[in-house]
């Protein structure tokens, strides 16, 4: 039965094929459907190429993504590690090294420290922060070195005290000044410096305040408050060479002119000195 209904389609189809306007219209309708089935076809790929690019773009977002945030992970280290440098500052003197501490160097001591000084260390060299004396340096070991803070009992270094530049040793660990001549005035509230005349530090680089003096058979001892907190170590310039005026001891006519010039200010500079280092204690810096 189905086979003849076919066969009466297809010879009526063939019948009506002979007709000019039939034909005609099958043709045109046929271009519809075709024409219809490339656009369905060329939107698809369009629509399928778009999808593709936006997977691919969307794959690229996310890999920029990651390297966005892995960027700032390393950023946040490293301004967490810089954020000390705010408190640090820059000392207007030849021949200064920047140096960075690496590690402690002997825990569970906190007076040695490592930091990243690559050059040769023949004999101690100083180490400042913010014009403040910190201690020494001692050793080399190939990128790094090896730095006695003023708290280690090894570090010791030349200075002067006062107006009348009284010459004294500083000693680490008590933090005193050893072999100040006998019948030299030294008062609390004095101001302490480096002398540079042991070719550690240049001259000038400010250890702290006299605190406490004591006379012995031979000479005076004097306690010292240091201005350097040697137990956040940081940031550091290392003394590479001092100048060879520092080298010469002050004549009693320089520390006259100086003294003179000076006057009482120089006593409200310790008071300036001694509130800044309070005021940077308290910030951790």
């Amino acid at each position: 039965m189905g086979k003849r209904i076919a066969l009466v389609l297809t010879l009526l189809f063939l019948g009506l094929w002979q007709i000019p306007e039939f034909r005609a219209q099958v043709i045109s309708s046929a271009n519809r459907v075709r024409g219809w089935l490339v656009t369905i076809s060329r939107e698809g790929y369009t629509y399928l190429l778009s999808y593709l690019n936006a997977a691919s773009k969307v794959r690229e977002l996310q890999r920029e993504r990651l390297n966005l945030y892995l960027q700032i992970n390393q950023l946040e280290a490293e301004l967490s590690q810089l954020t000390p440098l705010r408190y640090f500052k820059s000392v207007w003197r030849p021949n200064l090294v920047f140096a960075e501490t690496i590690s402690y160097a002997n825990l569970p001591s906190f007076t040695q420290v490592y930091i990243d000084y690559n050059r040769s260390v023949r004999k101690p060299k100083g180490l400042v922060y913010n014009n403040q004396a910190a201690g020494i340096v001692v050793k080399s070991f190939g990128d790094s070195s090896l730095a006695l803070l003023n708290s280690d009992p090894k570090c010791s270094y030349t200075v002067y005290i006062g107006k009348g530049y009284v010459p004294g040793i500083f000693e680490g660990e008590r933090k005193i000044i050893k072999y100040i001549p006998l019948f030299s005035k030294v008062s609390p509230g004095d101001l302490v410096i480096t002398s540079g005349l042991d070719g550690i530090f240049y001259r000038g680089a400010q250890v702290g305040i006299i605190v406490e003096v004591e006379r012995k058979k031979l000479y005076q001892e004097a306690k010292v408050k240091t201005f350097y907190d040697d137990l956040h170590p940081t940031y550091f310039f290392v003394v590479e060479r001092v100048p060879p005026e520092d080298r010469n001891p002050i004549t009693f006519e320089q520390s006259q002119s100086e003294g003179n010039m000076s006057g009482e200010g120089n006593r409200s500079d310790q008071n300036r000195t001694l509130q800044g280092v309070s005021d940077q204690n308290r910030t951790g810096g």
